[in-house]
């Protein structure tokens, strides 16, 4: 029985050079699939097939968030409010028709194959890496809106800031019970409140495996502990070797530094060049030369199969 063509949903604010990588390979490995960029203006991409949507600025969720906001981090503020942000954006993205089954994809996750199918072999079950905050597959769209009422809830009840605050102040000063506020541990409870049972993605799900960044980053860090993948030369599959046996990567994480690697999966594309060539020009021609440099060296990489 054939899958139904997936929905895969990206969010990302402001242009970073691995973008234009992911969404091509989107689109490459699903090319039935509705992808779509929750963005904003600077992260426009012509010539690829997706949809560009930008977030409302002044939506009713984003100003009650921005009214209620207390940063209780040690991280920095802005990259932190948009993290919690972008479950605001998807709820309103959902609003007033919610799909059915979708993907909510990191914005350095790279697909490899058809989504679908691996929905399908998950049994519609709500699973992430391993929660929410990584990337998730949600078969339908209530848990989101569920999640940016509960969150706005929190952030508007004075009792939970109060208690936020002293869990902390706890923290800062290294004492037991201490509490960084952030999407994770939001998320986390949330979870917890909700009775959310996730599957997860982590675990090998019949020939498939989702990387959580460790088998991405496994090439330029020199983790040679990890199982090493590779592209197989029958199939076009990049593969991992487990104690288990082979497995085919759904999805590919490159994180950090191991996002210059993008072009050695996807390869390149007059429309990928193109994108590094906006403001501000010079430090993105700086980039592309390293993700040529890089993403040649990986794609050598994944061309060797392991011994």
């Amino acid at each position: 029985m054939e899958s139904s063509p997936p929905l895969l949903l990206y969010f990302h604010q402001g242009f970073s050079p691995y973008l234009p990588f992911a969404l091509e390979q989107a689109r490459l490995s699903n090319p039935r699939a509705r992808i779509v960029l929750l963005g904003d203006w600077t992260n426009r991409i012509r010539g690829i097939d997706y949809e560009h949507h930008c977030c409302p600025e002044n939506s009713a969720r984003r100003l009650r968030f921005h009214r209620a906001f207390v940063h209780l981090n040690t991280s920095n503020l802005e990259d932190e409010r948009r993290c919690i942000e972008r479950w605001l954006c998807l709820a309103d993205f959902f609003e007033p028709a919610p799909p059915g089954p979708f993907w909510f994809l990191d914005s350095d996750a790279f697909p490899l194959c058809d989504l679908g199918h691996l929905a399908r072999d998950l049994g519609g079950r709500l699973a992430g890496l391993p929660h929410l905050y990584g990337t998730c597959f949600c078969p339908d769209a209530g848990v989101v809106l569920r999640l940016a009422d509960w969150i706005l809830e929190q952030y508007e009840n004075p009792g939970r800031l109060r208690l936020w605050a002293k869990r902390f102040e706890k923290f800062r000063r290294g004492e037991p019970g201490g509490l960084v506020v952030h999407d994770m541990a939001l998320i986390t409870e949330f979870e917890n409140e909700q009775g959310l049972r996730l599957r997860d993605l982590r675990e090998p799900c019949g020939r498939w495996l989702v990387d959580s960044g460790a088998y991405g980053g496994a090439f330029l860090q020199k983790k040679k502990a990890l199982p090493k993948i590779w592209r197989s030369a029958v199939d076009g599959q990049i593969r991992v070797r487990l104690p288990a046996g082979d497995f085919q990567l759904a999805i590919l994480h490159l994180q950090g530094n191991d996002k210059s690697h993008a072009a050695g999966v996807t390869g390149w594309r007059a429309d990928l060049v193109r994108s590094f060539f906006r403001p501000p020009l010079r430090r993105n021609l700086k980039y592309l030369c390293k993700y040529f440099y890089h993403g040649g060296r990986y794609h050598r990489h994944l061309a060797t199969p392991p011994a």
